[in-house]
């Protein structure tokens, strides 16, 4: 599994705002959540799911929800790319509900 750089500058900004949980998407990711802790996260969430091995907005995105629905982050950080942007969006979409502070 390839990780974007943008993806650990998100970990890295999230990590100046205090304690930052950092979530994977995809299949084998043992050596991917390693490097996460050693780039900061203080907890790592697994979404391991073979359905998340190929990058499907709709999939991604009800994942998304979902974790952060039972998390109740106050903030979520996302990097900035094409593919999450998409489902960042999708994701908001569900989350109106769950946060009804907006």
């Amino acid at each position: 599994m390839v990780v974007q750089p943008a993806s650990w500058e998100a970990l890295g900004v999230a990590k100046s705002f205090g304690r930052a949980i950092a979530v994977l998407f995809g299949q084998g990711l043992d050596e991917v959540c390693k490097a996460a802790f050693e780039m900061g996260a203080d907890e790592v969430l697994l979404a391991e799911d073979p359905a998340l091995v190929d990058y499907r907005a709709e999939t991604f995105a009800s994942t998304l929800a979902a974790v952060a629905a039972s998390q109740s982050p106050d903030l979520i950080l996302l990097p900035t790319t094409t593919r999450t942007r998409e489902f960042a969006a999708m994701a908001a979409i569900d989350l109106v509900p769950a946060f009804s502070w907006i």
